[in-house]
């Protein structure tokens, strides 16, 4: 393209001058000049690179883009030590070779110890001597006032007030020279062009690959790509594989993809696994450190990189700095202000300074190595304890604020709000457990479970409460216990794992009836009520939402007087009582509605969908209704953000479809619901999606499969005493013999599940229709036999022998 552009320039020349008697003007005569140079090796000293380059080509392209613009020309890289600020500066440095004619030239000032030195410095880079009267700095400038030169001055944080000068008079006295500069500070020059350098690209957790087996995807990321490639320097034989893959991903993570971090993580790869390098990275900082000779002291370890900074700053930029490592991932500046006393002075020297971020829309960050770092001085600080304090009682004061609105109509926006600041709120959590901090947990407790409900963060809900009932259960304090059993039970209800939060809501129930805590009691007991259904308990979880639901009106909570009301008509649903359980669960619909409480809601609808698929089973296509139902469930639960709503949505879907004979779209919502379900640690809708997954398997012809699904469905509904799924799912089970020609064995299931209290009104049709059905095809004498020894079984020898099968 060059070569093409010149020779229409020596041909439009020729033209001009022929026919009109016309040259070039000066300026387009000294483009074609500089462009023709172009063409030339320039001059430079760039150090070979001792490895190749990673990744980094956005920021790359972007560098060329900027250094082109005739307005850039001081353009300054600035970030944390070992961010790979002089790698980059030095690719960038070598893709402009051919720009400019006098050469490219890199200055390493870590050596430089005054500002004054700095013009002799790069005088002695350049072989330029300085010699005669006048001062180096306006020697220097004369020298270079007709050249064309990119200089690379690296690591010039250490030469602020006064080395600044020197660069503004190179400028101003050389119009053809062009300056990139790295450091940890930016020079605060109305002539400087700043690029912020971060880490290498790593997989956050919301695009993270499946993990299950070797993912190429991985490659895609320049931290992983680094880390393999220097770990293949120090071990042949290592690669990227489905066994380390896990722990590569969460040691870039450690490291927020700082190259140092990466590099000198990867140096222990021919002696610790990448699970124990991750390990060792969380426990102690000092394990990233290099051996290698011809390392410099300050990037030799991470401690030593954070130290050279921490010399860096002021006694009040010291003192935010280490109060500011109580923070863990993004904060506010309200935050920073009310917890650590810091300034937006003091906050915007340290961003200038690379040792915080900030992002967008103000919230900043610390890269966590650093916080680590920072974290060890406030340890050793009288101030340190008081910090966490302060910091625990902002972010769960800042939960229990947001308690109504949980409830009501600005869900969506509320949850946005605590996801971007939940980080903060786990440590704010266990800090005040710890100290034991009652009134805080007390305040925050029924946020945190709001939040961990709607938002389908059971499990990690259900740890933080366990961490308070350790802690208080230990200290002897019970005010509280109650309705912190009542929340983790609630939770233990949603992850399906029943026994558990059976004996929590029960041991709740008690400690609060005993302390006169009417809101927990009322609480302890529709979330019993739940229970109670899921294990085929349909009339015990009708009087336990009944006293639920008086309690509630008792109280005026609209809330729980909604999850009653709801409670109650799930339990009719399951007793075939569908004209109650449609009127209970549309006035449950009526008072979330009134609260705007949208989670409560897509609960009611999914119900009301289910309702209509059970009365008009035979004529389901002619009741679009219940399909739409389940849609706008779907629409809510996304809204919001509740995966197990929207797994439970899309199970629904993929139910209406089977029910339809639409097999293949049945199979589509249903692998859907089960891949979210995984992800969350739903078991129960993990066992009632396999069921229907084994069915639609089995009306596809693929009797292998529907074996193996509704195996799995049984299993996990014993493991978690869930009776009404086991009898659900032996159901399907008999169907599948049935078919497979196993008739009279297809009997003694039936018959078992038959006889069984926590069988459900739908399926006692079910199974009284397949067995008229099989009556008819068996001689009466076999038929008697095989319902006699399904009269005799007993649930834990019937479910080993099919799981045995």
């Amino acid at each position: 393209q060059q070569a093409a552009a010149l020779a229409q320039y020596e041909t439009c020349r020729r033209i001009l001058a022929q026919e009109l008697g016309v040259e070039p003007l000066p300026e387009t005569q000294a483009l074609y000049q500089r462009l023709k140079a172009r063409g030339q090796p320039s001059p430079h000293n760039l150090p070979p690179p001792s490895t190749p380059f990673v990744g980094r080509e956005q920021e790359l392209a972007h560098l060329a883009q900027t250094l082109d613009r005739p307005d850039c020309r001081l353009l300054t890289l600035v970030g944390l030590g070992g961010i790979g600020k002089t790698r980059l500066a030095l690719q960038t440095a070598a893709e402009q070779l051919a720009v400019f004619k006098d050469g490219v030239f890199f200055v390493p000032l870590v050596g430089i110890s005054s500002a004054q030195l700095l013009a002799t410095a790069i005088a002695e880079t350049l072989r330029c001597p300085l010699s005669g009267p006048g001062e180096a700095d306006q020697q220097l400038v004369n020298s270079l006032a007709g050249r064309e030169m990119l200089l690379v001055l690296d690591s010039f944080e250490h030469l602020r007030n006064g080395g600044e000068d020197m660069l503004v008079k190179l400028l101003n006295g050389a119009p053809g020279v062009k300056l990139l500069v790295t450091s940890r500070q930016r020079l605060d020059l109305h002539e400087e062009w700043v690029v912020e350098v971060s880490g290498l690209e790593f997989p956050q957790p919301a695009d993270t690959p499946n993990l299950e087996s070797a993912s190429p995807d991985l490659q895609n990321y320049s931290a992983i790509r680094l880390f393999v490639q220097q770990a293949q320097r120090v071990q042949a034989d290592f690669t990227l594989s489905a066994c380390n893959q896990e722990a590569i991903v969460r040691l870039c993570r450690l490291v927020n993809g700082m190259p140092l971090g990466v590099e000198l993580a990867a140096a222990w790869a021919p002696l610790l696994s990448c699970a124990e390098i991750a390990d060792e990275i969380e426990r102690d900082l000092d394990f990233l450190t290099s051996s290698e000779r011809n390392v410099s002291d300050r990037h030799r370890s991470m401690r030593a990189v954070f130290e050279s900074s921490w010399d860096l700053l002021t006694e009040p930029e010291r003192a935010v700095l280490k109060k500011l490592s109580v923070f863990k991932g993004k904060f506010e500046r309200g935050a920073a202000v009310q917890v650590t006393g810091a300034s937006l002075q003091l906050l915007l020297a340290l961003v200038s300074k690379s040792l915080l971020r900030r992002d967008a829309v103000g919230r900043y960050d610390m890269h966590e190595l650093l916080r680590q770092f920072a974290a060890e001085k406030l340890s050793a600080d009288a101030a340190g304890p008081d910090t966490q304090t302060r910091h625990s009682r902002y972010y769960l004061t800042f939960l229990s604020e947001r308690e109504t609105a949980l409830q009501g109509g600005c869900q969506p926006e509320i949850l946005t709000e605590i996801s971007d600041a939940l980080e903060n709120i786990r440590v704010a959590w266990r800090w005040a457990a710890a100290q034991g901090q009652i009134d805080l947990l007390e305040q925050a407790g029924r946020s945190l479970f709001l939040f961990s409900e709607t938002h389908s963060r059971f499990e990690e809900g259900q740890v933080l409460f366990q961490c308070a009932i350790d802690r208080l259960a230990g200290a002897g304090s019970s005010r509280s216990l109650g309705s912190l059993l009542a929340y983790q039970g609630r939770l233990l209800y949603h992850r399906g794992l029943y026994p558990l939060a059976r004996a929590a809501l029960e041991k709740s129930l008690a400690m609060s009836r005993s302390a006169g805590q009417t809101e927990a009691v009322a609480l302890a007991l529709h979330s019993l009520g739940l229970v109670a259904v899921m294990q085929g308990e349909y009339e015990q979880a009708q009087h336990l939402a009944q006293e639920s639901l008086h309690l509630c009106q008792q109280l005026n909570d609209h809330w729980g007087e909604a999850w009653s009301l709801y409670t109650l008509g799930w339990a009719a649903y399951y007793l075939g009582q569908y004209d109650p359980a449609w009127h209970l669960t549309q006035k449950s619909l009526d008072l979330h509605g009134e609260m705007g409480n949208r989670h409560g809601q897509a609960a009611c609808l999914n119900t009301l969908g289910l309702i209509i698929c059970a009365v008009h089973e035979a004529t389901l296509d002619q009741h679009p209704e219940a399909r739409q139902y389940f849609e706008q469930n779907l629409s809510i639960r996304r809204a919001i953000g509740d995966r197990w709503g929207e797994a439970i949505a899309l199970h629904n879907l993929g139910y209406i479809h089977y029910k339809l004979k639409q097999y293949d779209a049945a199979q589509t919502w249903l692998l859907h619901s089960l891949a979210i379900s995984k992800i969350i640690g739903a078991l129960h809708l993990i066992a009632a999606t396999s069921m229907w997954l084994g069915m639609t398997s089995l009306e596809q012809g693929d009797d292998a499969a529907a074996r193996t699904y509704l195996r799995e469905a049984l299993k996990i509904g014993y493991q978690q005493r869930g009776l009404g799924r086991i009898t659900d799912t032996l159901f399907r089970w008999a169907d599948l013999c049935r078919r497979q020609g196993q008739t009279e064995r297809a009997v003694e299931v039936l018959t078992f599940v038959q006889q069984q209290p926590a069988t459900d009104s739908r399926v006692c049709e079910g199974v009284a229709l397949l067995l008229v059905e099989i009556s008819a095809q068996l001689p009466p004498e076999r038929l008697a036999a095989a319902q006699a020894r399904g009269q005799q079984r007993q649930l834990d020898e019937l479910v080993a022998e099919i799981l045995g099968e």
